[in-house]
C-alpha cells in the first residue's frame, strides 16, 4: 500500500513512474514472447497436419497403384483362366463344381480389394463400428478366435487419423489371417487424451523376425506408423506367437 505522503516527494513520484514504465515494457515483451511462441506452435501444428494430409494422400495413391497392379495381374489373369476353363471344360458335375469354386474365389478377391480401395464402412459408420464389423466378419469364419477391445473415446477421430488407423487395422488383420496360423488372437485399440495405441497378439507359429523387412503387409504398417510419427514394435519367437504394437501422439482438439 502506498503511504499518503508518498507523492509529496518528487523523487518518489519519478521512481514510481519509471517502475511503471519498466513493468509496462516487461509485460509488453512477455506478451510478444508468448504471442510469438503461440504463433510458432500454431504453425508447427499446421505443418504437421499438412504433412499428415499429404502423407495420407501419398499413401492412398500408392494403394491405388497397388490396386491397379492387383487388378491387372490377379483379377485379369483369373478371368482369363475362367474363360479358358469354361470354353474347354466338360460340363460334368465335378466340372461345374470346380468352375463355381473358382468363380466364388474370384468374387471374394474382388470384394476384399474393393474394401481396401474404398472403406465405405468407415465413411458411413465411423472408425469404431467399421473396425468392429471387420473383426466380426473374421470371427464368423471360425478360422481364428479373435477378441477385440476398444478402450477410450469411440467418437470420430480426425479424418486423416481415422483413415490411417483403419488401414493399419486392415494390414494387421490380413497379416494375422494369412501368416500367423493362430487359433486365438487379441486386438486392442486404446484412445487416450493425447495418445493412440494399437496392439495385436496371437498364439500362432511366430518367427525370429523382429523387423518388417520381408513382409509387404508389415512394411506397410511400418510406413503408416512413420507417417503418424509413431513407434512400431514387433515381438516374436518361433512357436510362441507374434505381437505388434503401434503408438502415436494425436491432438483431440484438431
Amino acid at each position: 500500500m502506498i503511504p499518503d505522503n508518498f507523492f509529496n516527494s518528487k523523487s518518489n513520484y519519478w521512481a514510481l513512474f519509471w517502475e511503471l514504465i519498466v513493468m509496462t515494457i516487461a509485460l509488453t515483451y512477455r506478451y510478444k514472447y508468448f504471442q510469438t511462441k503461440t504463433e510458432r506452435l500454431a504453425k508447427k501444428n499446421r505443418d504437421q497436419q499438412e504433412q499428415l494430409f499429404s502423407g495420407t494422400v501419398a499413401f492412398q495413391e500408392k494403394e491405388m497403384q497397388r490396386f491397379s497392379s492387383l487388378l491387372h495381374d490377379t483379377i485379369g489373369a483369373n478371368l482369363g483362366l475362367l474363360r479358358l476353363e469354361a470354353d474347354h471344360m466338360t460340363l460334368t458335375e465335378s466340372g461345374r463344381s470346380q468352375l463355381a469354386n473358382h468363380i466364388t474365389q474370384l468374387g471374394n478377391d474382388v470384394r476384399i480389394m474393393s474394401h481396401r480401395l474404398s472403406p465405405i464402412l468407415l465413411e458411413e459408420k465411423g472408425l469404431f463400428q467399421a473396425i468392429e464389423e471387420t473383426v466380426e466378419r473374421i470371427k464368423i469364419t471360425g478360422q481364428i478366435e479373435l477378441q477385440f477391445e476398444w478402450v477410450g473415446n469411440k467418437t470420430h477421430l480426425n479424418t486423416q487419423y481415422g483413415i490411417l488407423i483403419y488401414r493399419i487395422t486392415q494390414e494387421l488383420l490380413q497379416n494375422l489371417i494369412k501368416h500367423s496360423q493362430a487359433k486365438n488372437a487379441f486386438f486392442q485399440i486404446m484412445v487416450e487424451e493425447q495418445l493412440v495405441s494399437i496392439y495385436l497378439e496371437d498364439d500362432g507359429v511366430g518367427s525370429n523376425q523382429t523387423e518388417p523387412a520381408s513382409g509387404v503387409g508389415l512394411k506397410s504398417i511400418e510406413k503408416l506408423a512413420e507417417l503418424l510419427n509413431g513407434r512400431f514394435q514387433i515381438n516374436s519367437t518361433v512357436g510362441e506367437g507374434f505381437s505388434i504394437s503401434i503408438e502415436f501422439n494425436w491432438n483431440n482438439h484438431e
